[in-house]
């Protein structure tokens, strides 16, 4: 389903729309009110500045402008005149629509030249949608083509969805399935406000992908309404409780307000592949309600308690660094204990430096010192290079605490002088993982040929060299240098390795000349028949 969201180029864009058309409608100078059943905008009496209703005079003056902008339009489009500056084109349209859409809408399709117009076209429909949504659905069948109708349709829709729902329901029904937009939630949204049960009424009518597309809307603003309900009801209609953006808006919205129902949704549902969202619903519950994010926290598989503390804890450590250890202890694996704490204390020393630092000199438990020593220099590394620089020259470079904190300061020294960050990997090759050798090499033979050359001859053999030349045998293959690429991989000592580096120099030369790729395979003398054929097959050369 085509979608759009700004009007001319960037004149108003999709916030404005999302904002609701009540608000632009004000924004302008004309009075709107939404009937009690929500079934349409109706003209009020416009207002001053103020509030003021305005006199008669005045109504009279602003008619007179708006039929001198409509002028300036009509002379612009026939080429007597300048385009209107800024939103001027939409404003004054919009207002014309609000008048006579009869009108509006001839001069949009009749135009001689008009720009987007089948976007413009959305306007007048919209507003004589307001006035008989069965006109406006004639009118589109009868005017627009086939081909254009869906993203017209979807236009009006988005324009009419918050400020009359019920009136953009009413339009889209007139349509079949497959010219309707995909998600009507933002209008079943808006009608749950002021009437759920006709929200429902047409929420049961739609089906398949739509029905669910629409819930997320609805049932989230449903939940800031009425959370009990929304939750009972989600609990009831199965496809939708598996649908995972639906519970994240259910989840959202009732995290803070309503804690308790988010943990009883989370003890029949709890499993959930989206890791993300869960996390964030866990995470402000352990903010607003410890005791239920802890109890939410026990009902989470346990990737999702470890995210959802990782979230808390980067905001929540600097206010309580005690009971984030103890929590992330408790519900975080071993494994990841320490990146999480660490994650926590750079957050609070992002907001205050001294006050974290004065804490850290208070405590005494070793294992933790080192931990956050490890979060110090990593913090310090982000904004100092020179800092990055001491992490690798110094002793502490090895220590397990700090490989992350390694491989950061060596990949931004390998952006800033790589030249100087492969000589560091000459002599420390036993602490540099293969894909920050991979990332060295491939940074410095881009850079220069030659000197990266003989810096891979100067590597001592082990995974960081076998990683290395594998990059550098991908990189000459990719300059259509086939046989420098395989005489350097042939020198990584370990077979398997060897073999996968022989195939990755098959898989840039196929990329890039097939017939090439072939001739190479077949030379080679150090590939077996077998192993031939399967890359062949692996390839798509069967």
């Amino acid at each position: 389903m085509k979608s759009w969201l700004v009007f001319l180029g960037g004149g108003v864009c999709g916030a404005a729309v999302a904002l609701g058309v009540a608000r632009i409608f004000f924004a302008w100078g004309v009075g709107v009110s939404v009937g009690a059943t929500g079934g349409g905008v109706q003209a009020g009496a416009v207002a001053g500045v103020g509030g003021q209703v305005k006199s008669e005079a005045e109504k009279a003056d602003e008619v007179v402008k708006l039929d001198e902008r409509i002028g300036q339009l009509r002379a612009w489009t026939e080429g007597r005149g300048t385009e209107p500056g800024g939103d001027a084109v939409y404003e004054t349209l919009w207002e014309w629509a609000e008048r006579d859409p009869a009108a509006a809408l001839a001069w949009v399709q009749g135009a001689k030249r008009l720009p987007q117009r089948l976007r413009m076209l959305s306007v007048p429909l919209a507003a004589l949608a307001k006035k008989n949504p069965a006109d406006a659905a004639a009118w589109m069948r009868q005017q627009v083509g086939a081909h254009d109708r869906e993203e017209v349709l979807e236009s009006v829709f988005q324009l009419l969805a918050s400020a009359s729902p019920k009136v953009a329901l009413e339009l889209v029904a007139g349509f079949p399935g497959s010219e309707q937009p995909d998600d009507l939630g933002e209008a079943l949204g808006a009608l749950m406000t002021d009437s759920p049960q006709e929200a429902l009424g047409y929420f049961n009518r739609l089906s398949g992908e739509r029905r669910i597309n629409s819930a997320r809307w609805m049932v989230g603003s449903w939940a800031r309404k009425d959370a009990a309900a929304a939750m009972e009801w989600v609990e009831g209609q199965p496809d939708v409780a598996a649908s995972q953006s639906v519970r994240w808006s259910l989840l959202e919205e009732c995290a803070e307000s309503r804690p308790d129902l988010c943990v009883e949704f989370l003890r029949k549902f709890p499993n959930s592949e989206d890791v993300y969202n869960d996390s964030r619903s866990v995470s402000v519950m352990l903010e607003k309600s410890p005791e239920h994010g802890m109890a939410a926290l026990a009902l989470v598989p346990a990737a999702t308690a470890e995210s959802a503390l990782q979230m808390w804890a980067r905001e929540s450590f600097e206010r309580s660094p005690e009971r984030a250890i103890e929590l992330v202890r408790k519900w975080v694996s071993e494994k990841e204990r320490a990146g999480v704490i660490r994650s926590g204390f750079e957050a609070w020393l992002d907001s205050d430096q001294r006050a974290a630092m004065e804490w850290l000199g208070a405590v005494t438990e070793p294992q933790l010192q080192v931990t956050l020593q490890a979060g110090v220099i990593a913090w310090q590394a982000q904004r100092d290079p020179e800092a990055a620089l001491a992490v690798l020259n110094g002793p502490q470079a090895a220590a397990p605490e700090l490989q992350d904190v390694v491989a950061q300061a060596l990949s931004g020294w390998t952006q800033r002088d790589v030249a100087g960050a492969a000589g560091w990997v000459v002599a420390n090759a036993g602490l540099v993982t293969a894909e920050q050798a991979s990332e060295v090499a491939g940074v410095f033979l881009a850079q220069d040929e030659a000197a990266g050359s003989d810096w891979l001859a100067k590597l001592p053999a082990g995974a960081a060299r076998d990683a290395a030349v594998e990059t550098a045998a991908m990189h000459w293959a990719g300059q259509s240098e086939p046989e420098l690429a395989t005489q350097v991989a042939g020198t990584i000592r370990d077979a398997e390795k060897r073999t996968r580096a022989f195939f990755s120099i098959y898989g840039v030369l196929r990329s890039r000349d097939g017939a090439a790729a072939e001739k190479w395979l077949v030379e080679a003398k150090d590939l077996s028949e077998e192993t031939k054929q399967s890359w062949r097959a692996l390839a798509g050369d069967r």
